[in-house]
């Protein structure tokens, strides 16, 4: 097999590139839930989440086993397969296009600013785009070019994608679709039949936790009331369609060049992952990271027509400086990801995880904390959220033996900084450090502050007679409970 030095050589920069990151970013709430989860395959049982995706976490526990508990092997599996998502970028393009065309992709991809962002942070998302890549490449091989051990082979990835995270399941329209659109006659072929019933029975065996996560998702959706909804596969789908410009390109489909295999295998892709983005009413922009192979294929493909020139007739006379093009198609994005990348490392909380490790080793086992899952991941203690009063903290405290509360606090900023993961409202509402040190029942027994937070540690006071409450809500006006946003 020919080894392509263009693509080595562009893998190597690229994980040099991204394992950079590691250094200016640090893990997410959703993030250290995995890890904990992965501990927990591992028989520690600090915290595990029986409905969360549990393929990502069982490959980080697979690879501990072999070289132990660390955050930074964790980080680099993310690492790795942020690296593959690129080199199935580029493998994809040159199937649909050409070798240009994967080149100019490849690099979109490594520059976007979030893919930086989220290349070493342990999410999900670029896992999912990774296997939706991989699952794409196959399926269009195996029933365009007819490789039937390809398409057996999609079955298999559209069960892990489903497995990774739940959204997976848009594999299945992504393809349905395809077929109904382009490969009608593919409706006849044993193998597209067998590839779907090898996903199915890969999912099988996960089924009650599968069913549970999906329940869980299907809560999220603002037009759907529950799951159990005897016409919910059937309004899915109708919502996916007019949740996107789908149909408008439906109407248009004699005309466009767009409805040709390798357009429509992209364009599908863009339209079911970023209706479902649409349909979904917890939305985080790192969601549509999995569309993004496809739209920067798509663009690439326009770049290198424009290199080619092969523009309309109208546009023949135009000059086109093309050094300004790639400097503004390069440069600017780079510029882009470095002053994200900044902003991340500038506001690292880095208080909670001093905090965490301040407590890892104190007697002990139980925390209360409002950023439970970063606490609990760098304590290696189980940590419990916040009850929904004053009252109910005491009581839980003193039932469970509960010695020390974690107050984390967000200080103002720009609404920008949401697209980095960080929000400044808290749950419940009376968590402040404030509300908190006017509890008799707790002592503060450290204060620690970033630029992002102030982490507040607080003992459980045996020593007050009766443990006497004080009614925080009582002497303090709603307006001074909200937080600050």
């Amino acid at each position: 097999m020919r080894v392509d030095k263009t693509l080595l050589q562009l893998t190597v920069f690229a994980f040099l590139i991204l394992a950079l990151t590691i250094l200016f970013t640090l893990l997410g709430w959703d993030s250290t839930v995995y890890l904990l989860s992965a501990e927990h395959f591992l028989g520690k049982d600090v915290y595990f989440d029986n409905n969360a995706p549990r393929i990502l976490s069982q490959i980080v526990a697979t690879v501990w086993k072999l070289t132990g508990i660390s955050e930074t092997v964790a980080r680099l599996i993310s690492v790795l397969m942020s690296v593959g998502l690129l080199v199935a970028t580029y493998l994809i393009a040159n199937e649909l296009f050409n070798k240009r065309v994967a080149l100019f992709a490849f690099l979109f991809l490594l520059l976007n600013p979030l893919f930086l962002l989220y290349s070493s942070k342990v999410y999900t998302d670029i896992s999912l785009a990774l296997i939706i890549t991989i699952t794409t490449y196959l399926f269009y091989t195996g029933l365009v070019k007819d490789r039937p051990v390809n398409l057996m082979f999609s079955g298999v990835f559209i069960a892990i994608a489903v497995l990774i995270k739940y959204p997976g399941l848009i594999l299945y329209f992504i393809t349905a679709s395809f077929i109904l659109l382009k490969e009608r006659k593919a409706i006849k072929n044993p193998y597209l039949w067998l590839s779907y019933l090898i996903s199915l029975m890969l999912l099988i065996p996960s089924m009650s936790q599968f069913s549970g996560g999906v329940i869980n998702y299907a809560s999220t959706f603002p037009y759907l009331t529950e799951i159990q909804n005897p016409h919910y596969f059937i309004t899915l789908p109708l919502i996916l369609l007019t949740a996107t410009p789908l149909f408008v390109l439906l109407l248009l489909k004699k005309r466009m060049k767009l409805f040709e295999g390798n357009y429509l295998i992209l364009l599908l892709t863009i339209f079911f992952i970023f209706g479902f983005y649409q349909i979904v009413s917890s939305k985080d922009i790192r969601y549509l990271l999995p569309l993004f192979p496809s739209v920067f294929i798509l663009a690439s493909k326009g770049l290198d027509e424009m290199i080619s020139k092969k523009l309309p007739e109208t546009f023949e006379k135009i000059r086109i400086n093309f050094k300004k093009i790639f400097i503004e198609i390069f440069l600017l994005p780079l510029i882009a990801s470095f002053i994200l990348l900044f902003f991340d490392f500038y506001y690292k909380p880095n208080s909670i995880i001093q905090a965490a490790q301040y407590l890892k080793p104190v007697e002990g086992s139980l925390i209360i904390s409002n950023y439970w899952p970063e606490i609990s991941f760098y304590s290696q203690k189980t940590t419990k959220w916040f009850p929904s009063t004053e009252e109910k903290l005491h009581q839980q405290m003193s039932e469970f033996k509960i010695d020390y509360v974690v107050a984390v606090e967000t200080k103002k900023l720009p609404t920008e900084l949401r697209i980095l993961g960080i929000y400044t409202d808290s749950e419940p509402i009376w968590v402040q450090i404030k509300n908190i040190d006017s509890l008799s029942f707790l002592t503060k027994v450290k204060q620690l502050e970033d630029n992002l937070m102030i982490t507040a540690v607080y003992k459980f006071n045996e020593n007050i007679p009766n443990r006497t409450l004080v009614n925080v809500t009582d002497k303090l006006s709603l307006a001074e409970l909200l937080p600050n946003n």
